[in-house]
């Protein structure tokens, strides 16, 4: 969560009370660069800590960022959801930590980490490198216990104070009962009884539509706890009351959806609750959640236009129990990742069709689900060829979200866990292909052409797994700058979905239409990015189109016409900035064909500040440029230093890598005005000609080739109504004049 996105927590109910806390805990950090917020389950950390972190929102100019760990089990993925938090990306061969130092080194953020307790060693040692390497960051935790880092200022969350207790009981009960206004020692007393709790304080007043005040009262005084633990504090044992009396008030069957619904991680939809614990539930499944939404059991959320549920988390322990216990855990587990196996397969299949950004958003929600739902498949034995097969889908979505190091690890264990079960030879070989794939987009190109030659010995004859596994090998050579090979390969897979009457996918036209314009010519070329770009727009697929754009950008800015370029890497540009992802990895490769096109147009200030923006984006995505697009990357830039000069180059390339996300948009989208009726491009070239120079001498210069002057110079003649060179060079002198 980003600081726009911080600004607006609470508004769905009103923020009671802790008003000399709030004020306590941000003085804190006029001294602390570690504060965490203790206190036991149901006291309101999280709900405090959120309304800090937007009270201290102007303090850090770099942002504020949420991370939410409840659904985090696994405390060696903390430093990867970090990353993934950052809106960063990691090569495979940079460690996470090394990444997310060199990110946080000198920016004055502020990261918020909610639900500690049951990662404490883990979030410890994570702060603590943090906070020793990174002068400048400062971080706010909550947790039920100290988190022992050092220079940790430990700020106890007290329960309310019985004025705002009963504040708070009124607040909720009206909310149920329009109008209730009881101020009376009825209140007063439940308060006390539940010791200013706020989370069973809200659970009782939710009681106000059923009882009075003094039912309300009368019934917490009974003794409502089976299962007292020794162990625990009076406040849990009361908080544990509380729950317990809850789930006492609901029937039967929302008893029994309470606890199946504890195998979603994160939020679900009523889809998945229909499909995971339909069965189980003894009644419509819709009545029953409404039920619990009435018994704020269930929390509601709206996402991509679709109404979500999530469970506060002390409740959803408490479900979990009572789902151990009546024995239909495995069950339960099972249909829930019956249901993500199948919805990841639907996601999968609709990768390249309007629903594309739908599934995106999609696939997002249901992250951490899917997750859990892989994580069952290899911990149960029979079942890893689910694992594999969930694991190689939606290959796009990993792209797009920048989780690879995530889709990576998980591929290399669902691949281990197939092995060792004998799972079928091609289903591996896919998913290690798209491992390969992935390892391609970090730079790795070791691991992914062991990843390849091991998919090979696995494939068989499946033409299509084979075409697959040489599309990926293709784009291999060609960053390897092997073009006839690369050209071989791609050629191959290509024909072979055509045959088989297959589309082929949007990557693999892509990588077919850079590869024709070194082999093949413009005009072949040309036509082989069309057809991308037609069955991208035909299938209104927006995050295919824009890796369709950017491979109109590179070919016309390599061979073709520079204004074509233009208008294609900022129509790319736009569609990306309109994603909800926080970062799009194509962006990095339009923000480069940018620098190429200032280039080309002989805007050499522009291109040095653009290839620092698209620094940026290289390092956000965990790639290098000098591998990722090397054929072109490594000869703009250096001709840009060489005509700059190196001083004037780095001056101007770390003004463009400093820029503010907003101040790169700005930078790059707005509209620019040209001098006269030539592009800057065009006015040097013109200049050159004005001094008598040939076309390979003005090519020699400016280190393009001659057939980029020849198309430059009839671009001048049609634009100046000109016949000859000679006309050219009298207009340009005129002009100076």
């Amino acid at each position: 969560m980003i600081r726009d996105e911080v600004a607006n927590v609470g508004d769905v109910t009103s923020f009671v009370g802790r008003r000399s806390e709030t004020t306590e805990i941000t003085r804190l950090f006029d001294r602390a660069r570690s504060v965490t917020l203790t206190g036991p389950g149901g006291v309101g950390k999280t709900r405090l800590v959120l309304r800090i972190a937007a009270t201290l929102d102007q303090r850090f100019p770099d942002g504020v960022v949420i991370i939410e760990l409840a659904e985090l089990r696994d405390a060696a993925l903390l430093e990867d959801v970090l990353i993934e938090a950052l809106g960063l990306h990691r090569r495979s061969t940079e460690s996470a930590m090394n990444v997310l130092v060199e990110h946080l080194r000198a920016r004055k953020i502020l990261l918020v980490f909610d639900n500690c307790e049951h990662l404490a060693a883990g979030c410890a040692a994570l702060f603590a490198v943090l906070l020793n390497r990174c002068t400048t960051l400062t971080v706010l935790a909550t947790s039920r216990q100290a988190l022992s880092v050092r220079g940790e200022h430990v700020y106890p969350v007290p329960p309310l104070q019985p004025t705002d207790a009963h504040r708070l009981f009124t607040d909720r009960a009206a909310a149920v009962v329009p109008g209730f206004t009881e101020s009376g020692d009825d209140v007063a007393q439940v308060c006390e009884r539940l010791d200013g709790l706020p989370l069973a304080i809200e659970l009782a007043a939710a009681r106000i539509k059923a009882l009075t005040p003094a039912q309300l009262r009368d019934r917490l005084t009974m003794s409502m706890l089976t299962d007292q633990v020794a162990d625990t504090t009076p406040r849990h044992r009361t908080l544990r009351d509380t729950i317990e009396w809850s789930f006492r008030l609901c029937s039967p069957s929302e008893q029994n959806l309470w606890a199946l619904s504890t195998v979603f991680h994160g939020s679900f939809d009523l889809e998945a609750a229909e499909y995971v614990c339909g069965s189980e539930a003894g009644s419509p499944v819709l009545d029953l959640i409404e039920g619990l939404l009435d018994k704020s059991v269930l929390v509601r959320s709206d996402s991509n236009g679709i109404v979500r549920y999530r469970m506060l988390e002390t409740l959803r322990e408490y479900g979990r129990e009572k789902l151990i216990g009546s024995g239909e855990e495995s069950n339960a587990l099972r249909r829930h990742r019956d249901w993500f196996d199948q919805l990841s397969a639907q996601a999968d299949a609709e990768a390249v069709s309007p629903r594309q950004r739908e599934w995106y958003g999609r696939l997002r929600d249901e992250h951490a689900n899917i997750r859990e739902a892989i994580a069952w498949s290899l911990t149960v034995p029979g079942e890893a060829g689910v694992a594999v097969r969930m694991a190689a889908r939606s290959e796009e979505y990993w792209v797009m979200r920048g989780s690879l190091g995530e889709a990576r690890d998980r591929l290399r264990r669902a691949c281990a866990a197939g092995r060792a079960e004998d799972v079928d030879g091609p289903a591996i070989a896919f998913a290690l292909r798209t491992e390969a794939m992935f390892a391609i987009w970090q730079s790795d190109l070791v691991a992914a052409r062991e990843l390849l030659t091991e998919a090979r010995a696995l494939a068989g004859t499946d033409e299509i797994l084979g075409a697959q596994i040489g599309h990926t090998e293709g784009f291999l050579e060609l960053l390897l700058m092997n073009v006839d090979g690369a050209a071989t390969l791609i050629s191959d897979a290509v024909a072979t979905f055509d045959r088989h009457a297959r589309l082929p996918e949007p990557h693999l036209l892509f990588l077919d239409g850079v590869i024709k314009s070194y082999s093949s010519g413009l005009a072949t070329a040309r036509a082989a990015v069309q057809r991308n770009l037609d069955v991208c727009t035909d299938a209104r697929a927006e995050f295919s189109l824009i890796g369709a754009l950017f491979g109109q950008a590179l070919v016309e800015v390599q061979f073709g016409d520079v204004e074509v370029a233009l208008r294609a890497a900022t129509s790319g540009l736009r569609m990306a900035k309109g994603f909800r992802f926080e970062r799009v990895a194509m962006a990095a490769y339009l923000v480069e064909a940018l620098a190429w096109i200032a280039h080309q147009q002989g805007d050499l200030s522009r291109a040095a500040t653009v290839f620092g923006i698209a620094a940026t984006g290289w390092q956000d995505l965990g790639a290098s440029p000098d591998i990722a697009v090397n054929f072109i990357h490594q000869h703009r830039r250096d001709a840009t230093r060489k005509a700059l000069g190196s001083k004037r180059f780095d001056e101007l390339w770390l003004r463009g890598k400093d820029m503010s996300i907003a101040e790169a948009w700005k930078f790059m989208l707005e509209p620019r005005d040209e001098p006269g009726p030539l592009t800057r491009r065009e006015n040097e070239i013109a200049a050159l000609v004005a001094q008598g120079k040939s076309n390979r001498d003005i090519a020699a210069e400016l280190v393009v080739s001659v057939r980029t002057v020849d198309t430059h110079i009839q671009h001048i003649l049609d634009k100046l109504a000109a016949k000859s060179r000679v006309q050219i060079a009298n207009w340009m002198n005129e002009t100076r004049t």
